[in-house]
């Protein structure tokens, strides 16, 4: 275990380091032996270094490296295993579920128009110039609320559409790897 900070020997040599690391590091150089074989090493490293010869590149990669740093990661593909499992369960849960979920739509429903048609509105001193509006925003609740049933066939256009936008908002359906052949 080194007893001394590399990053400040590191700025200390480079001439990075401010007055008071520079300071810091004197002491640390001056107490620790350890510490200034890491600053010998690090001195003999950045020689070596300058002495090597400039080689020119034969190609500019700077393009290419900036266009690997924008590509998105690669999903790997156990990801698109889980997450058509996860919609097959979220179907099955669906299936199993549904006749429990209309019946309780249609007693939410039937509960709601109960409400609104027995409720008994208090009386008020204008009651004559209420009762039109009244009757109006009654009437308007008591319309039936839709429901879902849908034929076989619709519901499984409707459950495939939904897993295509799930799979592009996923990323998984429209994207260069899949279209490219890369996997």
């Amino acid at each position: 275990m080194n007893d001394y900070n590399e990053q400040l020997l590191n700025e200390y040599v480079d001439g990075t380091a401010d007055d008071e690391q520079r300071k810091e590091a004197e002491i640390l150089l001056n107490q620790s032996a350890e510490a200034r074989a890491f600053l010998a090493d690090l001195q003999h490293t950045f020689t070596l270094l300058d002495e090597l010869d400039e080689l020119p590149l034969k190609t500019d990669l700077s393009e290419q490296i900036i266009a690997h740093i924008e590509a998105p990661a690669p999903s790997p593909i156990w990801t698109r295993w889980i997450l058509a499992l996860q919609f097959m369960a979220a179907a099955l849960l669906l299936t199993q579920l549904w006749p429990s979920m209309q019946a309780w739509l249609m007693r939410n429903t039937l509960a709601t128009t109960t409400l609104f048609t027995e409720f008994s509105w208090p009386q008020l001193s204008l009651d004559a110039l209420f009762t039109g509006w009244e009757t109006a925003v009654i009437q308007q609740f008591q319309t039936s609320i839709p429901s879902l049933n849908l034929a076989t066939n619709q519901w499984s256009l409707l459950i495939m559409l939904a897993f295509a936008a799930w799979l592009a908002g996923n990323r998984l359906l429209f994207n260069n790897e899949s279209s490219n052949g890369k996997q």
